[in-house]
């Protein structure tokens, strides 16, 4: 069956690219699952703003490299469009994704900036969306605590938004034309009309909250 994660009672659809390999995916797509199960776990502790935040995000989509406004995109970012949440899976198997609870963290940053959207925050200028990502930045501090994230990872989170110049650069970065070598944009050039995104397989898996 294709893979369903329940956020605080929202049914997000889980998309797969082709070409992220079985390999990644058994790691990814527990990381995906268990997720959900944490913000479940800790839903108590979330005012009625940050559940509705949880919840605003449509589809969710693990991939490698897909078109968007004119870029080959190769890391994390939502979609206001569709309010899809288009998360990279080097991003979802790296180490920075250790403990777990630290995963509900960047889903809830990238579902504030729906919530910024919908709110007519949507100036172009390099200025205001650093603004609107030190904004998302405080916000995703907040959950990070509420979860009782550990130390080094809330402190990262906190040095990040401060650091207006490191998001600067990483709102220029990101995309294949300055991350990755000129042939690998070509290669990823070829998906510019079709993603091909498909329902991602279902992964059995159970969180610990001791084992975190």
């Amino acid at each position: 069956m294709a893979m369903q994660i329940n956020v605080l009672g929202k049914i997000v659809p889980v998309l797969l690219q082709n070409g992220v390999s079985p390999t990644q995916w058994s790691i990814a797509g527990p990381r995906v699952s268990g997720f959900a199960q944490v913000v479940a776990q800790y839903s108590s502790h979330l005012n009625d703003v940050q559940n509705t935040i949880f919840r605003l995000t449509d589809r969710l989509a693990v991939f490698i490299a897909v078109p968007y406004e004119g870029y080959t995109m190769t890391r994390s970012f939502m979609d206001l469009k569709t309010s899809t949440f288009y998360w990279a899976v080097e991003d979802l198997i790296s180490a920075g994704y250790v403990p777990m609870r630290r995963i509900p963290c960047y889903y809830y940053h990238d579902a504030f900036h729906i919530r910024q959207h919908a709110q007519g925050a949507n100036d172009p200028s390099l200025k205001a969306r650093v603004d609107r990502e030190v904004e998302a930045s405080v916000a995703q501090i907040e959950i990070a605590q509420l979860m009782q994230c550990d130390p080094a990872f809330i402190n990262w989170l906190i040095a990040y938004a401060k650091d207006r110049k490191a998001i600067e650069d990483r709102l220029k970065a990101g995309t294949a034309l300055f991350r990755r070598s000129h042939q690998d944009h070509m290669m990823m050039v070829e998906l510019e009309h079709e993603p091909n995104l498909v329902p991602a397989p279902e992964v059995d898996f159970i969180y610990d909250t001791e084992r975190d």
